[in-house]
């Protein structure tokens, strides 16, 4: 974005240099039209560009010297289509330095309707970088009487200007329109004042956003840096409606594609502190902010649909992670209060490291329902730009699980409180295909909890045969419960569930399909007073699991001849004794 940002300023401010730079010199002549021939040959001389000044060029005494140039075009390298245009500009020069000295020192700038197709292609050309390579003043010096060119400019004023940025290595645009920009002086070493203002529409994620800039700034003496103070900037942003406020100062260093930012400001009702830099083409920065709730932003991220596309994907179900493949950048990330959805914690913490196709998010820590967190994140695109391989470690210490789940999934299928480990990996452009191509392991040991829809002690203590839906108002109470998972294909397979409860114990094994929420898991329930044990089977969708009591198990038959071989037992046991 940094990127792109200064491509168009570059371009931008070659555009203006290039054209305006003509106005600037031909006021030193007493009619400028005469050189108008020589100007636009030496422009298709230097750039192979078509320049065109339909309009008189005419010199203005009042209020100030200087020139109109009226309406100006400029086309592509060796081509017809229009590069940049503007539909007027005027250039009034400082008279003193004009008399004493021959000298022309720009005053003031006034530029109207500028635009330009700034095209960066798949090899990482562009259209503008003849103009923006500079090249020898002398040897762009247009035919005539000499005069020394001072560029002092006084105040430069832009007015609805547009700069439309193709990124076709990327395959994303940058829409920069209705660009307003009021200036004071631009010298080398004179503080000075900034006023711009803009809308910004990028492709891919879809964002428009508005903003407004106030800033003082001082470029460097010597250098090409522009150090930006007491600024004060407020964006706009689509389609969350989200509002940003910035205050605080930037550093920035055009000649080695640098700066630093030190800034301070609110994200809608949050409240943030962020230092932030760009060094060696990597960017650093370090993030606290109070809360945020992304799930109020999660639209950002969904890119747009292909018009060919028959079955375009839905929003909030969509991700584009692809910017984060070309990233290199390092930090860490602090959040007092983070909801992602009806998921929440706390004092979430990360250390950021993004370079070579990999963006991971290690270690992550967090404190949340009840208990703590801590693992990592690794996005690797170093097989797809656009569908990375994510994997996600996380080890969940003393956390209620039950309130866990409901704000996951809806519903609380499990209560308790204890460990979760997981270890898993996916890839996908949608949360439906992540969750089909889940894979990993998982694993939870759980105290004190309960599983709920189902009152597993009635139905072995009562021996009835019986079947039905998970209803709310049962619920299996447990002292211990333990599993662990191999997860393929988004179905998570158990063969050793284990649980205890005060009458009976349960042996359980089954699959949970996550990308179709489904359950299919056989249990046997074992009474401990007598033994038997009670198959029962769970199956159908989350919200509508069905329960089954296998009646042949529970037979009277089998009862009589249980008791029997438990009686035979006792027997044996007293004979030995004697």
């Amino acid at each position: 974005m940094v990127r792109k940002l200064k491509f168009a300023a570059l371009t931008a401010g070659g555009i203006l240099l290039a054209l305006l730079a003509i106005g600037a010199l031909v006021t030193a002549s007493v009619d400028p039209n005469v050189y108008k021939a020589d100007i636009i040959r030496l422009v298709q001389q230097k750039h192979q560009r078509t320049l065109t000044i339909p309009g008189k060029i005419t010199l203005t005494l009042y209020p100030r010297v200087g020139a109109n140039l009226g309406q100006v075009t400029l086309s592509e390298s060796n081509g017809k289509e229009e590069f940049a245009a503007i539909d007027s500009a005027r250039v009034s020069v400082a008279l003193l330095p004009l008399l004493l000295e021959r000298a022309v020192v720009v005053d003031r700038i006034d530029i109207e309707g500028m635009r330009a197709k700034v095209v960066r292609f798949a090899d990482g050309s562009m259209n503008s970088g003849d103009l923006t390579a500079g090249g020898d003043p002398a040897a762009a010096a247009p035919p005539g009487p000499a005069a020394k060119v001072r560029l002092a400019i006084d105040s430069i004023r832009i007015n609805n200007a547009r700069l439309l940025f193709d990124d076709r290595k990327t395959g994303r645009t940058l829409d920069i329109s209705h660009l307003n920009i009021d200036s004071g002086a631009i010298a080398r070493g004179v503080p000075s004042h900034l006023a711009l203002s803009a809308n910004l529409r990028i492709s891919k994620p879809a964002i428009t956003t508005a903003i407004t800039v106030n800033s003082n700034f001082l470029p460097d003496r010597d250098k090409r840096r522009i150090a930006f103070s007491e600024l004060e900037a407020n964006l706009d942003i689509s389609p969350s409606d989200a509002k940003v406020k910035l205050n605080g100062q930037v550093d920035v260093d055009l000649d080695r594609d640098e700066f630093a930012a030190d800034l301070k400001g609110r994200l809608d009702e949050s409240v943030f502190d962020l230092k932030a830099g760009l060094q060696a083409a990597a960017y650093h920065l370090t993030l606290h902010i109070d809360k945020v709730d992304l799930g109020r932003y999660q639209g950002r991220l969904v890119p747009d649909a292909a018009s060919d596309d028959p079955t375009p994907l839905q929003s909030g179900d969509a991700f584009d992670l692809s910017p984060l493949s070309i990233l290199r950048a390092s930090g860490g990330i602090h959040v007092g209060e983070l909801k992602v959805g009806t998921m929440h914690a706390t004092n979430v913490r990360a250390a950021l490291r993004s370079d070579g196709g990999k963006f991971v998010l290690q270690p992550i820590g967090a404190d949340l329902y009840g208990g703590s967190g801590n693992g990592a994140l690794t996005l690797d695109f170093t097989r797809s730009a656009s569908t990375p391989h994510i994997t996600y470690v996380q080890n969940l210490k003393g956390i209620q699980v039950g309130a866990l789940l409901h704000d996951l999934l809806g519903k609380s299928p499990i209560d308790g409180s204890g460990d979760v480990l997981l270890d898993l990996n996916t890839e996908g452009a949608s949360t439906a295909q992540m969750r089909q191509a889940l894979a990993g392991t998982a694993s939870l040991r759980l105290a004190d909890g309960a599983v709920n829809g189902i009152d597993l002690a009635a139905r072995v203590i009562g021996a009835k045969a019986a079947q039905g839906l998970a209803a709310s108002g049962q619920k299996t109470v447990f002292a211990q419960l333990a599993a662990s998972f191999t997860i393929a294909s988004g179905i998570a397979h158990n063969a050793d569930l284990t649980a205890r409860a005060s009458l009976f114990h349960v042996a359980g094994a089954g699959d949970i399909d996550l990308a179709r929420e489904e359950v299919d898991y056989t249990l046997a329930c074992t009474l401990a007073s007598t033994g038997i044990a009670l198959p029962v089977s769970l199956k159908g969708p989350w919200d509508a699991i069905a329960w089954r009591v296998d009646n042949k198990a529970i037979s009277g038959a089998a009862v009589r001849q249980k008791a029997r071989d438990k009686l035979k037992s006792a027997i044996r046991g007293l004979l030995k004794k004697r």
